[in-house]
């Protein structure tokens, strides 16, 4: 009898009602130059032609489960993970599409250094219908002793395409308690990263990340974000004995709740944090940077979008960090968000 050979990469990808892209992204991950893995397909209760698409492949590589009811995306995640028999394991979403080298870069990279945990990737976007794309701006390269600190308030982090060993991901899971719904990927990576757990981000833009919006998208994000600022008081309290409020949390997000929240109670909040970096000077200098950069780009999307007095309230808090708008970091910043148009997909050639 011949004994099965065990994939390098278990690939897991949760569908609902995926018609429209599902194909697109199937390919990109059938078209991978290391193509060691296994591609788990997870139909969670689709109601369109979501499982004929999948049927219609005949690659041994691909493992299709189908729940017979939608259990959500935690749980059918979980459920990947528990089907997973790769060394590495790696997320795909059903509507994205993934470079040709990207299986090949993430194993390079564990490669090069065992110690690592996480390979992250930079992305382009996409838009929904497929017809333009950016660079995303989204990620930055922080070493993981940064990065820990970033990530409680910012993903930088990519859901989709990311790679981690499976032991480590397995050992962590994603949360399935109702408290993290809609952001629980960034909580299993602050988990991972507060408990030492190695990141690496590679410059390569390896994954066009479609972004949706609907407004049933719009909805979840600000549902995600109350959600979120509850679960952050709570996190920084537990770990870092930190206590502030959820209403100065909101700020980080683009909000003003009860329009009040003044500049003092953030800059406590980060210099608090700053203290338990352990001196570290490279780790405080980045966070902050990090920290000026998020209060200049919300406070101007305040002064842009909300009332009268949130606006006042976001002016005090430019004021506060404006003499920042003159270093490096946020230079950089605006020159790229400057440059980075919206392009025709058709004429994308850097694969």
């Amino acid at each position: 009898m011949i004994e099965k050979k065990t994939p390098l990469i278990s690939v897991i990808m949760p569908v609902y009602n995926g018609e429209r892209f599902l194909r697109q992204a199937i390919d990109s991950i059938l078209n991978q130059t290391l193509n060691d893995f296994e591609l788990i397909i997870i139909n969670d209760g689709s109601t369109d032609s979501t499982e004929d698409i999948i049927l219609s492949y005949q690659d041994k590589r691909i493992r299709y489960i189908k729940n017979e009811t939608n259990l959500r995306l935690i749980k059918t995640l979980n459920k990947g993970l528990g089907l997973a028999n790769g060394q590495f394991v790696s997320r795909m979403d059903a509507d994205d599409v993934a470079h040709p080298l990207l299986f090949e870069k993430q194993i390079e990279a564990f490669n090069r250094d065992k110690s690592i945990d996480i390979v992250n990737i930079s992305t382009y976007e996409l838009c929904e219908d497929g017809t333009k794309y950016r660079k995303s701006l989204r990620v930055l390269n922080y070493p993981s002793n940064t990065l820990k600190y970033v990530e409680i308030f910012e993903n930088q982090i990519t859901h989709p395409g990311i790679m981690v060993k499976a032991d480590k991901i397995k050992l962590y899971k994603y949360k399935d308690d109702g408290s993290v719904v809609n952001f629980e990927d960034v909580d299993l990576w602050i988990r991972m990263l507060c408990d030492g757990c190695k990141c690496v981000t590679l410059e390569d833009r390896l994954l066009f990340y479609r972004i949706n919006n609907s407004s049933i998208t719009r909805t979840v994000g600000a549902k995600r974000n109350m959600l979120r600022t509850k679960y952050l008081s709570q996190l920084l309290d537990d770990n870092f004995g930190i206590k502030v409020s959820e209403r100065v949390l909101y700020y980080l997000y683009g909000d003003v709740q009860d329009g009040v929240c003044k500049p003092y109670e953030l800059l406590k909040m980060i210099k608090g944090l700053e203290k338990t970096m352990g001196g570290n000077a490279s780790v405080v200098k980045q966070f902050r940077n990090w920290f000026h950069l998020r209060m200049i780009v919300v406070s101007l999307q305040i002064i842009k979008n909300h009332t009268p007095t949130s606006k006042i309230i976001a002016l005090s808090f430019l004021f506060t960090h404006c003499i920042y708008v003159f270093e490096k970091p946020f230079l950089v910043y605006i020159k790229m968000k400057l440059k980075n148009k919206w392009l025709p997909y058709e004429s994308f050639n850097a694969w």
